[in-house]
């Protein structure tokens, strides 16, 4: 099934060879509180579940329509049980080309901090706009 590959996924992701890759990039179609595999939705807390412990010093970001429109504390629980550095992504539906762009700026920006409150003023400051149009939230522990 879907869930089975993003769980095989996920494993691949905890090996050694890619101890470096530092962000956990979730695209997919979403709805409130979960991601959309084929007819089948992942909510935050099973994804947190397959997640557990294995984002230490990572960013998880979901390039998904409304995933963060969840309630602030099952985001909060989310980041807790992954261990993750932040959790991002959209509140609302978002354009795939507009969204695409802002996830390319995104990663360019985790690239190079490695403080992530300092990343959030830079990209606050140099796509504010951006931000608040396609409703991107960046939640940190």
């Amino acid at each position: 099934t879907s869930k089975d590959n993003l769980r095989y996924y996920i494993n691949q992701w905890q090996k050694k060879k890619y101890e470096h890759y530092s962000i956990c990039y979730l695209s997919f179609h979403g709805e409130k509180g979960c991601i959309e595999l084929g007819n089948k939705f992942v909510y935050l807390d099973e994804l947190g579940r397959m997640l557990k412990g294995k984002c230490r010093n990572k960013i998880i970001h979901f390039g998904s329509c409304s995933t963060l429109k969840a309630d602030k504390k099952e985001l909060e629980a989310f980041l807790k049980v992954t261990g993750a550095l932040a959790v991002c992504g959209f509140k609302s539906q978002v354009s795939f080309i507009e969204s695409s762009v802002f996830d390319l700026l995104l990663i360019d920006l985790f690239q190079k901090y490695l403080d992530i409150g300092k990343l959030k003023k830079r990209l606050y400051s140099d796509y504010g706009n951006f931000v608040r149009k396609l409703d991107f939230q960046l939640i940190l522990p």
